[in-house]
């Protein structure tokens, strides 16, 4: 899997993912990117998932690690552009309940500013 940082508003950072997010050594490099952020007291997290095809349990459990890392830390993560596959596999675990998910990460960025 590849990450790409990004910064589109002053205080929102984008995580581009390309790649499956699956079990494996991939999966803890998201977690650790997130954790940075964080730890840099960016609290406001985008993961871009335009480029990610699929996604098994061990890559939903990320996710929602991710969520509740930046949410106890005061802080919010959202998910956008998910495809049609990863979309599913997120409403099949009910996960669409918990997770924040938007179509773009303009519009991401745009709930994390208000």
């Amino acid at each position: 899997m590849r990450l790409v940082r990004k910064c589109v508003e002053p205080d929102v950072d984008v995580l581009e993912l390309a790649g499956s997010l699956v079990f494996g050594r991939e999966s803890p490099g998201l977690e650790e990117a997130v954790d940075n952020l964080l730890g840099e007291g960016r609290k406001r997290i985008v993961l871009d998932m335009t480029e990610v095809p699929y996604v098994d349990s061990s890559g939903l459990g990320v996710l929602v690690g991710c969520a509740e890392k930046a949410k106890a830390s005061g802080g919010m993560v959202r998910l956008a552009g998910l495809t049609g596959r990863v979309m599913r596999t997120i409403q099949i675990a009910h996960l669409d309940l918990v997770l924040a998910i938007d179509p773009t990460v303009a519009e991401s960025a745009s709930r994390l500013q208000g």
